[in-house]
């Protein structure tokens, strides 16, 4: 006994799809955009990388953790900068 499957995808569904999956990585890159490396924060600070894990220490300025990376808000780094933290 044999089936038979016909799918029909109308070109419609297809553009459906690649402008979905594109809008999700549009997210994903705005989001990796709002981050900074330990480098480009103390650079951005302008202190010795050693100054961010005595932050981290104290709680002054905690970074998220992605695997072993540390990435850091630059939200939070303008906040420190206008004295706001």
């Amino acid at each position: 006994m044999e089936n038979n499957v016909t799918i029909t995808v109308g070109v419609s569904d297809i553009a459906k799809q690649v402008i979905a999956e594109m809008e999700g990585q549009k997210k994903l890159i705005r989001t990796i955009a709002e981050f900074l490396t330990a480098k480009e924060t103390a650079e951005f600070l302008k202190v010795d990388i050693s100054s961010l894990y005595r932050f981290e220490k104290t709680g002054y300025l905690v970074p998220i953790r992605v695997g072993k990376k540390r990435l850091y808000r630059i939200e939070d780094l303008k906040n420190i900068l206008q004295g706001k933290k």
